[in-house]
C-alpha cells in the first residue's frame, strides 16, 4: 500500500466483524481440520483412556466447527461449505 491509498482490508470494529475477523475464522477452519484428523486417529487407539479423550475432543471440535461455519455462512463465505468436504463425511 502506498501513502494516501486506502487499505483494501477492513480492520475497523463493526458489529458484524471485519475482514481480519473473517480471515481468522477461515484460518481456524483449516487448522481445525488437521486437529480433528489427529483426534479421529487417536479415537482408534488401543488405549481406552486415549479413545475417551479423543471422543471428548472431537465433540468440542465439532461444536467449534459448526459455530465457525455458521458465522462464515452468515457472512456469505464459501469456505464454510467447503470445510465439510475437507473434513469428510459426518461420522455416524
Amino acid at each position: 500500500m502506498t501513502p494516501g491509498q486506502p487499505s483494501t482490508t477492513s480492520i475497523e470494529p463493526r458489529p458484524d466483524g471485519n475482514d481480519v475477523d473473517t480471515t481468522y475464522l477461515e484460518d481456524a477452519i483449516v487448522a481445525l481440520a488437521s486437529i480433528m484428523t489427529a483426534s479421529e486417529a487417536a479415537s482408534r487407539s488401543d488405549r481406552r483412556d486415549v479413545r475417551a479423550v479423543a471422543a471428548t475432543a472431537l465433540s468440542v471440535q465439532t461444536a467449534q466447527l459448526a459455530a465457525i461455519s455458521a458465522v462464515l455462512l452468515d457472512r456469505g463465505r464459501p469456505l464454510a461449505q467447503a470445510s465439510r468436504t475437507t473434513l469428510g463425511p459426518p461420522r455416524a
